[in-house]
């Protein structure tokens, strides 16, 4: 679904007015408590979450919505997604509507002045699953006690690095070349591929940095919270803006892979590339002299 409700765009004032605190989450409230009111009345919805900063009440204007419906019967999501459709105005100005690129069956909604809501519809079974609810999402309604029979579920499990061994293990070993065919991408000029591949890398790093510490995964959103002071440090030395911090970046991933990683890899039984590294390092300087 792709729409476009150009009679809802506020003006340069209105918009103004939206922006002049940051803080002030008035308008987003009203629209959580709208979408509330509407959803209560549709009986095959059993739980609603709000997942996210505003959940955590740390949110600001820029925060979006994250707005979980949990229908029993997940068969029941088509359904009750039309149902929702075709009362969105009570909710609020619709400026725009288009899926998510991350699950084509979400969607996500912009509302005036300019509000992202992101309208995730799922069956019981995905919230004792994702056990990340029971730390980020807070429970909105609650029809049969079934959310909190859920939450209490989720907040027994422990992370368990085995469920990413595989992804980890693959990392453990391809960082070095990863790195080598980065370098290959800058000595042939490919600029931007090198730019978006030496991304890719330095996220990469963050998320199994995280498992290796035993952190869930959340992304980067919030790292500069959940992560500690060094690696914060190390991934903001990783920087793609010019050639030269392209170069630079290989060296300081090839550092922190050898001097942080390998170590836990290791801890954990898992084999890794480091011995790689040295020649990957002066080749890679040797590229960049000549």
């Amino acid at each position: 679904m792709h729409q476009i409700h150009l009679k809802n765009l506020p003006n340069k004032e209105e918009f103004s007015d939206f922006l002049q605190d940051l803080n002030d989450l008035s308008l987003h409230e009203r629209i959580i408590q709208n979408a509330l009111k509407l959803i209560k009345k549709i009986e095959e919805i059993e739980v609603v979450l709000l997942e996210g900063s505003l959940a955590l009440d740390r949110g600001d204007v820029f925060s979006d919505i994250d707005f979980y419906i949990i229908l029993n019967d997940g068969q029941q999501i088509e359904f009750v997604r039309e149902k929702i459709l075709k009362n969105l105005e009570k909710i609020g100005k619709v400026l725009h509507i288009y899926m998510s690129n991350a699950n084509k069956k979400d969607l996500i909604i912009y509302f005036s002045p300019f509000i992202k809501f992101e309208l995730i519809l799922r069956g019981l079974e995905f919230m004792t699953q994702k056990d990340k609810f029971t730390k980020n999402a807070k429970i909105l309604f609650d029809r049969n006690g079934l959310g909190k029979k859920a939450f209490e579920k989720g907040k027994s499990k422990e992370f368990r690095i085995e469920k990413h061994i595989f992804e980890i293990q693959n990392f453990a070993i391809s960082v070095p070349s990863l790195c080598f065919i980065a370098a290959g991408y800058l000595k042939r000029g490919e600029i931007i591929t090198s730019m978006d591949f030496v991304a890719w890398i330095r996220r990469n790093l963050m998320r199994i940095s995280g498992f290796l510490l035993g952190m869930k995964d959340e992304g980067t959103r919030r790292a500069e919270e959940r992560f500690p002071k060094e690696i914060n440090e190390f991934y903001h030395q990783i920087k793609i803006d010019t050639l030269n911090e392209l170069w630079e970046s290989l060296e300081t991933i090839l550092s922190y892979y050898a001097n942080f990683l390998a170590p836990e890899f290791k801890k954990h039984n898992i084999p890794s590339a480091k011995e790689e590294v040295p020649l990957i390092s002066a080749m890679i300087k040797k590229l960049r002299t000549h």
